[in-house]
């Protein structure tokens, strides 16, 4: 049976170490066939990415598959996700990836039941009543509870995330070397990648790559909560609606946005600011946010 390998399924898996998969070559070929078998959906490899790569090498090798039924692309993502977790020894920043990406995968897989007009979950009863298709907490509150961590650790996640395919995009190879540890950068600096626009990531990626590159000399320092993995979960102590803590993470993430592109401008461009004739408009700019967050404060 030709399976198929999806690209973004393949993706969330996190690469063995070359000592780990020749170890697993060594143990297949010694067992003379594939002891567990390679979890599919219809017809897409699901589980066994690895396995399936060493059979082309040894097609004499047997081996089963195991159908599982999904209910949508976003669905596999998060069961690959939650499957990883939960079975190998895995660094923070492959904890942090795969958290990430099973958050952005059931929020779509949410938003996509959204735009139904009745899911399967929501036929009416016997009673003309419609049951509720969706559980009533915040999907971040949900997984956070799931893996033992804030709520704010899942969301941050996400952004780092896509920070690391994004640098990946611009220097390909770079992700395995976050996610496995051998390249220490913060995560601050990683979300940075995913927050800023296109044309300013590949100088970011290249502080990541250089740390010594990522402090200009006179620039202020870029000082953001997000420094730390956790973030004390105040909701234990005092319940807030939904609405008001998904618009404070709003807004603080405006603000961290705002001050990471003031301060990345200051850096890339110092010869520019330096000059009196344009520190004139940069004062007016800067007053102008000033007095906007004074009303605000007042």
């Amino acid at each position: 049976m030709e399976l198929v390998i999806d690209p973004e399924f393949a993706d969330k898996i996190p690469p063995l170490t070359e000592e780990e998969y020749r170890l697993l070559e060594e143990n297949i070929l010694a067992d003379g066939k594939i002891i567990s078998p390679l979890i599919t959906w219809n017809g897409i490899i699901v589980d066994g990415h690895n396995r399936y790569r060493i059979l082309q090498a040894h097609p004499e090798i047997p081996y089963e598959t195991m159908e599982m039924e999904f209910s949508d692309r976003y669905a596999v993502i998060v069961w690959i996700c939650r499957n990883q977790l939960g079975r190998r020894n895995l660094t923070d920043e492959q904890k942090k990836f795969l958290t990430g990406k099973r958050y952005e995968a059931e929020k779509k897989q949410n938003q996509w039941r959204g735009n139904q007009y009745v899911s399967s979950d929501e036929e009416e009863s016997g009673l003309g009543e419609k049951r509720p298709s969706q559980n009533p907490e915040r999907t971040s509150a949900i997984i956070a509870k799931e893996i033992g961590k804030g709520e704010r650790y899942v969301r941050d996640a996400e952004i780092y995330a896509n920070g690391v395919e994004a640098a990946d995009e611009v220097a390909p190879g770079i992700k395995n070397e976050i996610l496995f540890g051998k390249l220490k950068c913060k995560d601050k600096d990683v979300m940075a990648i995913a927050r800023a626009a296109p044309e300013q990531r590949e100088d970011l990626v290249r502080k990541l790559q250089f740390p010594s590159a990522r402090a200009a000399p006179g620039s202020p320092e870029i000082s953001s909560p997000e420094e730390e993995d956790e973030v004390p979960d105040e909701e234990s102590a005092a319940p807030v609606e939904d609405t008001i803590e998904d618009v404070m993470y709003e807004l603080n993430d405006a603000l961290e946005s705002m001050i990471f592109r003031w301060n990345f401008c200051f850096e890339t461009h110092d010869a520019i600011y330096r000059q009196k004739a344009n520190q004139k408009r940069i004062r007016l700019l800067a007053k102008e946010g000033i007095n906007y967050l004074k009303n605000i404060g007042g």
